[in-house]
């Protein structure tokens, strides 16, 4: 009997009593893959992913610095919340952002742009992430998907404070920090995702409002029929992906206030569930919302490049939720004047790489062919100073996750030269993911060389 086949671009559909149409995209399926599942079964090969994860105020670099280096290595205090996850991290240090300093908590356009920006205080390059979503990020829904968790005030109001996403000069990709609006934006009628899922034709109209009032469905009520037909023809293990996938939509829905209402650009009248923060917090349901919405438009192909910004570099964030202890501007009263080893402000980073581990560990439970979506990743972390009490640049923390399908060297940690510029990370990740260059940066920032030793 011939294998039973599912398109890559596939999507669940469902009509609204109103008048509308909801689609919903699926999963990577068995049944989308060769014999092997090393490439589609169309023959086109497996995508890969790329992600800027990015958090402000640096780490302590005594507690961060793995002691040992090479492969296996021992982890640091700093590293701990990434212990389920060490088989795929790739660890760089010793390095130094070298394009000077343009602002105390600018540092991370070096790091991600190779350049200090322009006089205003805004990018005058593209951004990594940027330069690689116009290689593989042209034929998804979203070339590329910003999202964010906590809006406190930066320490200025300069471009450069609140994006880490950058088109070109003067060009940022400003990030959504609201999940019911990512929500919407991800599977909404009317979104790019619905138009490329429904064959790209123009959407439905929504419903009347009225009609609306009375059927009071979520999105995947309406795809419910549609989902039952397409799992009688697949295999065990895909109709398990299948209803996971499913579960995981209906428990954003849930969590976001959007289970009484269907996504299929319907407004609801009040939204009950979480909206963007607004209180300078960086609580975990707020992340974990975002991390999700992040995955589920990963697992559907309707983006392959991400900026995940935990807060705006030099944030003046608190984290109340931590005890009283943290109740302070952690940015002002932590992070710069806390004495001694800063006790406080280690328990503020070791909430924050733990928040970054959560979004990575559901991406390693999501299968991608023969590995995990994690394992097609790469997942780069930057900050926006190196070590926030001295407002270093140097003892730059680097920490890659994921394996970029295979040419990246994982559970690694590798010492670089004193003070090599770190924009040699992002040249070798670009270059990773095909870009081809052979160089990076502009003027101090500029390199030509990558960091060789990390390459599988």
């Amino acid at each position: 009997m011939a294998k039973f086949i599912v398109s890559r671009r596939a999507a669940l559909r469902g009509a609204l009593a109103g008048g509308g149409l909801v689609t919903i995209p699926l999963p990577r399926l068995v049944a989308m893959l060769n014999g092997n599942g090393t490439a589609y079964a169309a023959g086109e090969p497996l995508r890969r992913i790329y992600g800027t994860w990015f958090w402000a105020n640096g780490v302590d670099p005594e507690r961060w610095t793995p002691e040992d280096t090479g492969p296996d290595f021992k982890m640091s205090e700093q590293l701990l919340p990434f212990s389920n996850l060490k088989s795929k991290l790739t660890v760089v240090s010793g390095m130094a952002v070298k394009t000077g300093r343009n602002g105390p908590h600018l540092y991370h356009s070096g790091a991600l742009n190779g350049t200090a920006g322009n006089k205003s205080k805004s990018a005058d390059l593209p951004s990594i992430d940027q330069l690689i979503a116009e290689k593989i990020g042209t034929d998804t829904p979203f070339k590329s998907l910003e999202v964010g968790v906590c809006t406190a005030r930066p320490t200025a109001k300069s471009p450069l404070y609140f994006n880490a996403s950058w088109r070109g000069e003067n060009a940022p990709n400003p990030a959504d920090f609201d999940p019911s609006s990512v929500f919407k934006r991800l599977f909404g009628q009317g979104s790019p995702g619905a138009a490329a899922a429904s064959g790209g034709g123009v959407p439905v109209s929504g419903p009347d409002p009225a009609a609306l009032a009375a059927v009071r469905k979520s999105m995947l009520d309406t795809v419910r029929e549609d989902a039952r037909k397409l799992a009688t023809r697949l295999g065990a293990e895909d109709r398990q992906r299948l209803d996971k996938h499913l579960e995981g939509i209906r428990s954003l829905e849930s969590r976001i206030g959007m289970g009484a209402v269907a996504a299929a650009g319907c407004q609801p009248a009040q939204d009950s569930g979480l909206g963007p923060n607004t209180n300078a917090e960086a609580p975990p349901e707020l992340n974990k919302a975002m991390a999700d919405l992040v995955v589920a438009a990963l697992s559907c192909d309707l983006t392959r490049v991400f900026t995940f910004m935990f807060n705006y570099a030099g944030s003046h964030l608190y984290f109340r939720h931590l005890g009283t202890a943290l109740s302070k501007d952690f940015h002002t009263q932590i992070c710069h004047a806390e004495g001694g080893n800063q006790p406080n402000f280690n328990t503020g980073v070791l909430y924050t790489m733990g928040c970054w581990a959560y979004l990575l560990e559901q991406m390693d439970k999501i299968k991608e062919g023969e590995g995990t979506l994690l394992d097609s990743a790469l997942v780069y972390g930057s900050t926006c100073v190196a070590y926030g009490r001295a407002h270093a640049s140097k003892r730059w923390p680097v920490m890659l996750f994921g394996k970029a399908g295979g040419a990246l060297k994982t559970n690694f940690h590798h010492a670089a030269p004193a003070d090599d510029n770190v924009a040699k990370v992002a040249l070798t990740i670009g270059n990773m993911f095909g870009l081809g260059l052979t160089q990076f940066g502009k003027a101090d920032g500029l390199v030509t060389e990558e960091v060789a030793a990390i390459r599988a």
